[in-house]
């Protein structure tokens, strides 16, 4: 029984939407995306939100990207923005497109991260995510009068991450 819980639990935990793998940055595609604890600049915010707290200096992430060719003008965009304040708290928002007309989702974010040493070179950061997320379809004829949709073209939720970073400096 062991066996078969493990077995399920591998394919459950690398199955996800092929529309959901947005590649944010080529900083991170370039490093396979194993990209979480390094996240230390403002591309960072779509990955660790704990990240950022590591950054030197003001940064700002634009980036547009076609990920599917050959499906319409289906596109990303994306805009990040991150300050850190003094040497242990650092600001940031986020605004990120996704799809093309008739189907856009939006999601807005403002991170939150806090840095602190623990002992000699040694420091824990942690971050928090607060996220608003939108879908939305074009409300024409199709789209109102499918009872799948119930006369809605929108639907929206919020959203809250967590992360954590512990890095050795200088070993």
């Amino acid at each position: 029984m062991i066996k078969v819980f493990i077995i399920l639990l591998i394919f459950i935990s690398t199955a996800f939407a092929a529309f959901e793998n947005l590649d944010i940055s080529a900083r991170s595609t370039g490093m396979g995306n194993a990209y979480t604890s390094i996240a230390d600049d403002s591309s960072g915010l779509f990955y660790n939100p704990a990240g950022v707290a590591f950054q030197n200096g003001k940064s700002v992430y634009l980036s547009y990207a076609k990920p599917y060719w050959g499906i319409g003008n289906l596109s990303t965009g994306v805009l990040g923005i991150s300050l850190p304040l003094k040497n242990f708290l650092c600001f940031g928002v986020d605004l990120m497109i996704f799809g093309e007309d008739p189907y856009t989702e939006k999601t807005y974010s403002f991170i939150v991260a806090y840095k602190m040493q623990v002992v000699e070179k040694q420091f824990l950061s942690l971050g928090v995510t607060a996220k608003s997320l939108t879908k939305e379809l074009v409300a024409n004829d199709s789209v109102i009068n499918n009872p799948y949709f119930g006369g809605r073209n929108s639907a929206s939720g919020l959203s809250i991450d967590v992360g954590a970073i512990y890095r050795i400096m200088d070993v």
